[in-house]
């Protein structure tokens, strides 16, 4: 047998070995004895690996190592709330950045985009329907410049993902500078957020802004606290979400840069790894999961705490 022969029947017998475990892997989350973790891993140049294999990825929950038994791209499809605040100026670069961003996940995901601004209101419920979803981006406008309710939506959409038993949540936040009116705290909202298992990206444009004037039976000083609260509230959730769901924070500074930003997170989500790997069946949901990529070069974005 020719060097040539040789090597392409190690091919071969290579790739059945991979289906073989990934088979294996689906089986076992099947059977519960194993779990999906969607991460994303990239060199310094944002480029994610071609050839990342169970050898290169380890995990721990709550400080126990477990067997990872599978990694490849993720195909399965998300489930994804926009929720996108049309409050404010720059709606051409807002129409112009949701509707890149539909685009480039579409066909990989089903998607439902809700406008935050002024009142929560779904402008197109979870679809891949091109003319659905670009009929709900032609709906955005400017229906506000006072602010609206994003820390209700955030929660609200991790409700609807549970309830819909979502496989693979995702929610992405395009918020403007304004207002926040909800009155939730934020401890409830990252709660009912890593019970849905959801993956959250914020795109926040701007810098806070607080109210300065106050009603005619308020104290000078009631409305500056209340403000100051919600907008405490509203910056905890904007960072502890990402950051413990395995997703991000992008502040940008002018509206213009929300194409480019939405553009970022959507190739991101498009290009994910979906790790399996081994956990006792009766075990506990984790309270601290930590992964890493023993491959030099290469940092990873995942959850870190169990749904």
């Amino acid at each position: 047998m020719t060097t040539r022969s040789l090597a392409a029947v190690s091919l071969l017998l290579g790739a059945a070995q991979l289906a073989a475990a990934q088979d294996q892997a689906t089986t076992a989350v099947r059977e519960g004895i194993a779990r999906n973790l969607y991460v994303t891993v990239v060199d310094d140049k944002g480029v994610p690996p071609s050839d990342l294999t169970p050898q290169d990825v380890e995990i721990k929950e709550d400080g126990a190592v477990r067997n990872v038994l599978a990694v490849k791209p993720a195909t399965d499809p998300m489930q994804i709330v926009l929720l996108v605040d049309d409050s404010g100026p720059g709606i051409r670069d807002v129409r112009e950045g949701v509707a890149g961003f539909i685009k480039i996940v579409r066909s990989t995901a089903e998607i439902a985009i809700v406008s935050t601004a002024k009142q929560n209101t779904v402008l197109v419920d979870f679809t891949s329907d091109p003319g659905a979803l670009i009929n709900a981006v032609n709906r955005l406008t400017t229906r506000t410049t006072t602010g609206g309710y994003q820390l209700e939506a955030i929660r609200e959409s991790a409700l609807t993902l549970m309830r819909r038993s979502a496989s693979r949540p995702v929610i992405v936040v395009l918020a403007l500078e304004g207002t926040e009116y909800s009155s939730l705290s934020s401890k409830t909202v990252l709660d009912d957020v890593r019970r849905s298992g959801a993956l959250v990206y914020i795109v926040a444009v701007g810098k806070p802004s607080t109210k300065t004037m106050t009603s005619w039976n308020q104290r000078p000083t009631d409305s500056v606290h209340e403000a100051l609260d919600e907008t405490i509230t509203r910056q905890t959730v904007f960072a502890e979400a990402p950051r413990r769901s395995g997703g991000r924070l992008e502040q940008v500074g002018q509206p213009s840069g929300i194409p480019a930003r939405l553009a970022q997170i959507a190739y991101e989500l498009r290009d994910q790894l979906v790790v399996t790997y081994g956990r006792p069946q009766s075990a506990k949901p984790a309270e601290k999961i930590d992964v890493s990529v023993k491959r030099r070069g290469f940092k990873v974005r995942a959850p870190k705490q169990g749904s």
